[in-house]
Order: structure tokens, then sequence, then C-alpha cells
């Protein structure tokens, strides 16, 4: 038992820190050992049996190209959020983005929350509209809400941006 701490006391002491800063996943292979695979070519392996032993893999990892996400194209370059013809019991929004798509084309949603003075989420709306390559369009709509969940919006958020491509 004593010896099963050292080893652990070890691996916490000087492999941890190094394989926090790596990349990594952990398994189990077939024998009972904890595989962690290490990006940059080198696998780690302990067991009961024996300590932590980083090996080199014999063939080199391929470089993995870092793909951009198409959220990453869509800039929100200004946003305005306006009521209108309030009722006794309901309220009428008027949301109007003006939107820059620096990418493919592709259909864009944004969503929006509604906050109140704590942070919690009132309300939602989200506006969607199809963009060509490298568009700017402003798109807006209208929403219809309850004066009771209205009053409590402080705040309106950008909630999610997402980006389908055709």
């Amino acid at each position: 038992m004593k010896r099963a701490f050292v080893i652990c006391l070890l691996i916490c002491l000087f492999a941890a820190p190094v394989l926090a800063e790596l990349q990594s996943s952990k398994t189990i292979d077939k024998d009972g050992n904890t595989v962690i695979e290490i990006t940059g070519g080198r696998t780690a392996r302990s067991s009961d049996k024996e300590p932590l032993r980083v090996e080199e893999d014999k063939a080199a990892p391929v470089a993995k190209e870092e793909k951009r996400l198409p959220e990453n194209d869509v800039k929100i370059k200004t946003a305005t959020i306006r009521e209108f013809n309030s009722s006794s019991v309901t309220t009428d929004v008027s949301f109007k983005l003006d939107i820059l798509n620096d990418g493919p084309a592709g259909r864009i949603s944004i969503g929006l929350q509604g906050v109140d003075k704590d942070g919690y989420e009132v309300l939602r709306n989200t506006l969607s509209a199809d963009f060509t390559e490298y568009q700017n369009k402003t798109i807006t709509e209208s929403r219809m809400f309850l004066n009771t969940d209205f009053s409590r919006v402080r705040e309106w958020n950008v909630k999610t941006i997402s980006k389908t491509l055709r």
C-alpha cells in the first residue's frame, strides 16, 4: 500500500504538471493499464505493477489542420431593440441587427436573451436570415411579449450565434 502511495505521489509531483499542459485522452488497454495518448506522438502508460512510463509512438502524428468555425465569420455591427404599441397586457418589441457575414454563404441565427436585474433569463428571441458570401445585411423582427415578463427585462444580450453553411 505504501509503495502505491509513493508511486501516486511521484506521478502527481513530477509527471502530472507536464501531462496537464499537453492535450491528452485517457483510456484503459486490454491488460488493464491506464493509457494516456498525448499530442506530439507520445503515450504514457501506468499500471499497478509498474510506474508511469512515456513511450514515443513509432509513426509520427499527422498535423491536423485547424478548422475555423462558421460562427467566427459572423459579426454583429449594431443591435437596436425598441418597444412600441404597448397595451395594458402586451408590448410589441422590434429587434434590428446589422450583421456582417465575413465568410462563406449560409444561414445565420442570432439568439438574444432578455435578463432581469439579477442576470436571469426572462425572455428570448432568435433572428435568422440567409446570407451570401461576405454580405452585410440588416435583419429585423417584431415580437409581442406579455407586460409582466417584458417589464422585468433590464438588459438584452447575445446568447448564441450559429451559422449553417449552404
